[in-house]
């Protein structure tokens, strides 16, 4: 990677599964795990910490989690695999297809029997417990619905200080098996459209028990399952069934339908003894979602209030988990989690960004980092803004904020910040901010003199003088309304004033060193993308000595598709990136018609193997170099010249939280850039060193290096050694080395005095082994500026 100076905000808004342990809490999110301790809740900072990457999570986006009889957590991702951790959040391994330990890669549940046995485990007897794992074959491209699938049972037990893992040496290919619940002699299965199924330990014999088809379950769709009393009865539990239409009770002979969930979405099931927490879902057009806990021995049915934290208009719980003394933890997917102690609902503060998705950023005065937590199309969920003061995260949201789809950010010289919502021209609009509770709206028909012109905000940009300029993609009253500094005057720029046979979508905007405004537009359809120049001469209320030019993409230009991004240097070159490809041109300020335009065609030299299109965004830094995000290409740095592309993506080894590009700012005091991504929440880039320090070619040996290598292949047994050495260093040079998984996660990293010999000794962050596969070795002179050395080592075990 171009740069060692990285730090990922991985989000962790969106919950996906919550498991609590006595006074611990474990909460699976987007982003990483949250552990955190209850007992400390209404701490103003409660004992809380968050496992991701850099603690060995071999993936942020999760599914699922359990916990098995040691306290081992069990994390479940959509693509990776599993990762396990001790009780006191250590990495102790990852489990793979490839290892043939899991069905598949895409794991859809999870399940541990949660208590002790004896067993076999690499021909030696131990202690051990056994996790269900589902796993799909695939994912449905329409939907994203795991398609097919199957389950295994993998057994984890302890040879002194080491964890082993075995899998039983079956698969039930059982498709679309989304709900586990493990028990001593056998396994039941929830599945999406076949009902209720068991598999018997000891036969080994898989079979359906329960289904709509035979009278018995009101849907097919069995969503959850857990063990608890009987309705108002005593005797052993029966299984209480939560399906996508209704909930049952269960003794084995008897199937009970609760007539209060009748025909409600159960979304999560929780037992404690005799208490039952459902948290339901009503049907279409609604889809209310509240948490009921149900006294089993009355019974009774108590509605739980709704959780401040989550806010009435976003509520979406999914996740619910209870701790022995009664707190009940509810995770959401839209703002974190909350917790209800008693009769009060308490929001712990978040370990990184409210939500995955990021789109436009900026720095204020002190420091603090906003971000629009928006979609580019404007439909779907999100969070509002997004702010981090270095320690602390928080939001802003609705009714604060005009709508949680922001995607448009810009600071003012006084420290108010101005937020733009996309969504359309009924809803949105902008706001500004100024802390720490000052928020004003402005929106067509805000009273007070703060009427702009349109609400569906596309870009917005601040011009030499600082006013600032908004600009509207949206079909009816299109256009530009431009807010004066420092008098909030508004002015407004209508199209069938400005432009002439338009297109009625905006895009972005940038001005050059006239001051004038240059305005990209949509290309849908049959019409054909243009730029506008937009000269406002004199004053900017007054019109009338206004001037406008237009350019027609295809023609005048380039055919380079919708216009996502244009910027413009000091020098006036202006640089438009597209749908299709990039442009840039010399503005000829004595005539604005006469632009030359070239089309910037990377080498495959300059891509690497990589297709950019389309581009998406694009930033000027302090070098006047362009930073390009593409849509699943990372991120690439374009010298002025056009010469040299520096691609910040995996296939760099960089570690981008994702591979699409939604949001940039360059922070030229600190000379770093900051990343907005689609799915993955944050980076920040450092780039003090400028171009870095001269690259040369490190060298491991042994290589492949055989760690603790136990098979019997001659070839490997001669490269097995405790350590790994580096050789290429100077042997006078003190050193950072820095190690790397191939998925750009740093592992391992340390500093080596220059007499000393350069090794690693093949541990993590936690002093842990690491697992097999490809590093990346990144050696440097400890001030930077001596040297640079790259090379990679295989890791066998």
């Amino acid at each position: 990677c171009a740069s060692d100076d990285w730090t990922l905000y991985a989000a962790t808004g969106e919950i996906v599964d919550v498991a609590v342990r006595g006074q611990e809490a474990w909460i699976a999110a987007i982003g990483g795990v949250i552990r955190i301790d209850l007992s400390t809740i209404r701490n103003p900072k409660p004992a809380q910490s968050k496992i991701s990457d850099a603690e060995g999570l071999v993936s942020t986006t999760l599914t699922c989690l359990t916990i098995d009889a040691f306290g081992n957590v069990w994390v479940g991702t959509r693509e990776d695999g599993v990762s396990v951790f001790d009780s006191q959040g250590r990495h102790i391994g990852n489990l793979f297809s490839f290892d043939d330990l899991l069905y598949s890669d895409k794991v859809i549940a999870a399940a541990a029997l949660g208590q002790t046995e004896t067993c076999i485990i690499e021909g030696r007897s131990m202690t051990c417990d056994r996790v269900v794992i589902s796993g799909a074959d695939s994912y449905a491209p329409s939907t994203g619905l795991p398609e097919g699938g199957g389950f295994v049972i993998v057994r984890i037990g302890r040879d002194g200080d080491r964890w082993v893992f075995e899998r039983e040496g079956f698969a039930n290919t059982l498709a679309k098996s989304q709900e586990l619940l493990t028990e001593s002699g056998g396994v039941w299965i929830g599945t999406a459209g076949q009902g209720l199924w068991r598999r018997d330990d000891g036969t080994g014999m898989l079979d359906q028990v329960l289904s709509r088809t035979d009278g018995g379950l009101v849907s097919d769709n069995v969503k959850k399952l857990v063990r608890a009393p009987a309705l108002g009865q005593p005797g052993p539990d029966v299984l209480w069934i939560g399906t996508g239409g209704g909930l049952h009770a269960w003794n084995g002979a008897v199937l009970d339908t609760i007539a209060q969930f009748s025909g409600q979405n159960i979304l999560d099931l929780y037992g404690t003894g005799d208490r039952l927490y459902v948290l339901a879902e009503t049907p279409s057009p609604d889809f209310d979602r509240d948490l009921y806990e149900i006294d089993l021995t009355q019974p009774s049915t108590l509605r739980i209030p709704r959780s401040d934290c989550a806010g009435d208009t976003l509520y979406a719980p999914r996740e619910v988990g209870v701790s022995d003394d009664g707190k009940i933890v509810l995770g959401t997917r839209v703002r974190s989690f909350s917790v209800r102690d008693g009769l009060d609902w308490i929001c712990p503060p978040p370990l990184g960004p409210h939500w995955p998705r990021v789109a436009d950023l900026d720095i204020d005065q002190d420091g603090i980092l906003y971000f629009g937590t928006g979609d580019q199309t404007g439909a779907a969920r999100s969070a509002g803004v997004g702010l981090f003061d270095g320690t602390d995260w928080s939001a802003l949201t609705p009714p604060d904020v005009l709508h949680e789809n922001v995607t448009e950010v810009e600071v003012w010289p006084d420290g108010s910040i101005w937020f733009g919502s996309r969504v359309s021209a009924q809803f949105g609009g902008l706001n500004r901010y100024l802390p720490p509770d000052s928020m004003e709206a402005y929106f067509p028909t805000a009273s007070g003199g703060k009427a702009t012109l349109g609400r569906n905000i596309w870009s917005m940009g601040l011009d030499a003088g600082d006013n600032l300029w908004v600009c509207y993609g949206q079909a009816v009253d299109p256009g530009l309304s431009v807010i004066e500094w420092p008098s909030r005057q508004i002015t407004d720029f209508p199209f069938e004033i400005i432009f002439a046979n338009a297109t009625t979508a905006l895009r972005d905007l940038a001005f050059d060193s006239q001051n004038r405004v240059w305005v990209t537009t949509f290309s849908e359809g049959p019409i054909i993308g243009k730029v506008y120049v937009i000269d406002t001469n004199g004053t900017i209320a007054d019109q009338s000595d206004d001037e406008y030019t237009e350019f027609n993409v295809a023609n005048e230009i380039e055919d380079i598709g919708e216009v996502l991004a244009v910027s413009i240097d000091s020098s006036d070159q202006i640089w438009l990136a597209g749908g299709k490809g990039l442009v840039v041109g010399q503005i000829d300020n004595t005539n604005v018609r006469f632009t030359d335009w070239d089309l910037v065609e990377p080498t495959s030299s300059q891509l690497g193997g990589r297709n950019p299109l389309p581009y998406r965004v694009s930033k000027l830094d302090w070098d006047e170099s362009i930073w390009i995000g593409t849509e699943s290409s990372g991120l690439v740095r374009v010298s002025r010249d056009q010469v040299t592309w520096t691609w910040f993506d995996q296939l760099a080894g960089c570690p981008l939280p994702d591979q699409s590009i939604t949001g940039l700012h360059v922070d030229e005091r600190s000379k770093s850039v900051y990343v907005g991504t689609a799915n993955g929440g944050i980076a920040r880039i450092g780039l003090t060193g400028g171009a870095g320090p001269t690259e040369s070619t490190l060298e491991a040996y042994p290589n492949p290096w055989a760690l603790e290598y136990a098979g019997d292949d001659p070839k490997l047994l001669n490269q097995r050694a405790s350590i790994v050495t580096f050789e290429g260093i100077p042997p006078d040079e003190t050193t950072e080395i820095r190690i790397y998984s191939a998925a750009g996660e740093l592992v391992h990293e340390k500093v080596i005095p220059g007499p000393d010999p350069k090794t690693w000794n093949g541990t993590n962050a936690r002093d842990a082994l690491v697992e097999s596969g490809v590093y990346l070795v990144v050696a440097k002179s400890s001030d930077g500026t001596r040297g640079k050395y790259e090379g990679k080592v295989a890791v066998i075990r």
